[in-house]
């Protein structure tokens, strides 16, 4: 669609461009202009989470809570006691969303949209809690020091920019005052 647009359209509105998305695929695209070009905002995820223990590792309980309309799915990745990462899809609606994954042991740390595949804010349930396991200890302090002054491990943000996330001041900076 968007060859074909680019190739026959010489200016092209909104109009135009879902009209062809919508030609080509047959995908109603109304909500999606709705939810994402016409309503303010963008969605602001409150992520929390229990860890159970049982004789076989352990049980997360993820809740993710989205107090607007919009919906999506995003990735959820896991990582392990012993360094094994599982990756999830959740698909999150208004209100509390819920994911339940064994485990082999204590998680290290839960991303939420690891790779900012979407516009969102990510919040944790617990105050300070970056990592999303449900506790505050020294790994929320490593990920916030890796962090100050946008220096971010590739794998964690492709841009190296701000992240709500880790400005536990709310300062719109992640910097030294946030350790």
């Amino acid at each position: 669609a968007l060859k074909t647009l680019a190739q026959t359209t010489p200016s092209l509105t909104v109009d135009t461009w879902l009209a062809a998305i919508h030609h080509e695929s047959g995908v109603d695209l109304s909500a999606f202009r709705t939810q994402w070009l016409e309503t303010a905002g963008w969605p602001s995820l409150i992520v929390s989470s229990h860890f159970t223990p049982t004789p076989s590792g352990g049980q997360l309980e993820l809740e993710l809570f989205e107090s607007q309309p919009f919906p999506m799915k995003l990735p959820v990745l896991i990582r392990d006691a012993d360094g094994t990462t599982t990756t999830k899809t959740l698909a999150i609606t208004a209100g509390v969303n819920h994911l339940s994954v064994p485990l082999k042991g204590h998680p290290l740390a839960v991303q939420v949209d690891p790779q900012w595949n979407a516009v969102r804010e990510v919040r944790p349930g617990v105050e300070g809690d970056v990592t999303c396991d449900g506790e505050l200890d020294g790994a929320d302090l490593v990920e916030v020091a890796l962090h100050v002054g946008g220096k971010v491990p590739p794998a964690r943000r492709m841009d190296g920019h701000y992240d709500p996330l880790f400005d536990l001041d709310a300062n719109r900076a992640v910097d030294l005052a946030d350790l």
